[in-house]
């Protein structure tokens, strides 16, 4: 397992720990952020769910995360409120690789 997966592993089982009391899920959530930053091919194969989204919860906002090769795939989706660039520093061979501390800024 690389150190990229291993720092990803560690900071969600600590969001896991302090999350342990939060509520469940909203049944009528407001907004619903959707992060899909990386190749182009895998933010295709997920279009479908946003209909799904919008169709499950009509009145929610929803927003995707993309990387900025990505930003026009969903330019005029019908199915997303607003899409915001976000190309993190481990995704995608289009970003070149910063390194561990560059990654930890991204995070914090």
């Amino acid at each position: 397992m690389s150190w990229k997966r291993k720092t990803i592993d560690a900071a969600c089982g600590l969001a896991k720990r302090v999350a342990r009391n939060a509520h469940s899920a909203p049944l009528k959530p407001r907004s619903i952020f959707v992060l899909r930053n990386n190749d182009i091919g895998d933010l295709l194969a997920i279009t479908p769910l946003f209909a799904a989204l919008r169709r499950t919860f009509p009145e929610a906002r929803v927003v995707a995360g993309v990387g900025s090769w990505n930003l026009d795939v969903l330019l005029n989706n019908p199915n997303v409120d607003s899409v915001l660039r976000i190309n993190a520093p481990w995704h995608n061979g289009k970003i070149r690789s910063r390194g561990f501390a560059s990654a930890m800024r991204y995070i914090l």
